[in-house]
């Protein structure tokens, strides 16, 4: 579940070149890209919560690409995740973990060190991103699906990343972000993509809550630890 972060072209192909040359240091970020990705950031965040559905792309080498397409809604450090046969739910101190289809929840206190769930809502990968830990390269302009898109290449600071590099794509007119591309050491790449997002929607508690009565042949595992 962690690894779930983000069409490699000839043109960027030739740019990935030029920025692992030139973009080595804090202090090579552009700064036209850092004050789009701070604003978008900024707009992001300041949402009270947020519904959205979204779609994953997993390609593996050497191997079909996975695609998942699932929905959350999150308010602060709750959130409700379905995607597949997974139902994940966390009201910010438990966390129930449904699988569907085996009819089993598992119960467990949430850790707060573990972010398995970081990258599935845009406000949490903006809360991921600080611009003193990623280098932007300059923007470039392209096209997904037809429309006129912003790119901005994020290379890590830290060299022992478990990525070498985040690719975001925004929407050129509203500055929206449309995708987040993850490329992996091991050359897995990781594409979620932002399918419909709906901010500063109302949600009850029971949102953010797992009813066993809800689901009369669920077994309920609890391994909550004390």
């Amino acid at each position: 579940m962690k690894q779930i972060i983000f069409l490699l072209t000839m043109t960027f192909s030739m740019f990935a070149n030029a920025q692992t040359n030139q973009f080595s240091a804090i202090e090579d970020a552009d700064p036209g890209s850092t004050k789009v990705l701070e604003a978008m950031k900024d707009q992001y965040l300041s949402y009270t919560s947020v519904e959205a559905a979204f779609t994953l792309t997993i390609e593996m080498p050497e191997e079909d690409a996975e695609i998942q397409k699932g929905t959350i809604q999150q308010q602060d450090d709750r959130y409700n995740l379905t995607m597949n046969d997974q139902h994940i739910i966390s009201d910010g101190k438990l966390l129930w973990y449904h699988q569907i289809s085996s009819k089993l929840v598992q119960i467990n206190n949430v850790d707060p060190d573990e972010s398995a769930e970081e990258m599935f809502s845009p406000q949490n990968f903006l809360k991921f991103y600080e611009d003193a830990k990623f280098i932007a390269a300059p923007i470039i302009v392209a096209k997904e699906d037809g429309q006129a898109v912003r790119w901005i290449e994020l290379k890590p600071v830290d060299r022992d990343s478990e990525y070498f590099k985040f690719r975001i794509s925004l929407d050129i007119k509203k500055n929206d972000l449309r995708s987040i591309k993850a490329f992996s050491r091991d050359g897995a790449r990781y594409t979620l993509k932002v399918d419909k997002l709906t901010p500063n929607k109302k949600f009850t508690d029971k949102t953010f809550t797992f009813n066993a009565s809800d689901y009369p042949d669920v077994d309920v595992e609890d391994l909550r630890v004390d």
